[in-house]
């Protein structure tokens, strides 16, 4: 009887793409938020400093600000992430050349 041939575990190597992706972007998914509350509630935002935002009867300027000004941290995210792509790129090409000689093999 013929052996079944294992897959490849792409769906792991998938879910850190998208993790490593979500890190990147963290800050601008911070801003279109902090812009989103702070436009619903008649609120404006600037980098000169927080200004007065009600929203559900408490004053949320300070937070609003920080993920106003959060995009900064784009240059630390950025840099980070590339690194972690190239290293998930080397591991990803290391585990499937791995895996094709055990399945060539065991064929």
């Amino acid at each position: 009887m013929a052996e079944r041939r294992r897959a490849f575990p792409l769906r792991y190597y998938v879910i850190t793409m998208v993790v490593i992706i979500l890190f990147a972007i963290a800050p601008i998914i911070a801003i279109i938020a902090a812009d989103a509350i702070a436009t619903a509630h008649g609120c404006s935002l600037n980098e000169g400093g927080a200004s007065v935002c009600m929203v559900m009867g408490s004053d949320w300027s300070e937070a609003l600000y920080a993920a106003f000004v959060l995009p900064w941290l784009l240059f630390l995210t950025l840099p980070l992430a590339g690194g972690a792509v190239l290293v998930w790129l080397v591991i990803l090409l290391i585990h499937y050349v791995a895996w094709r000689r055990s399945t060539e093999v065991s064929s």
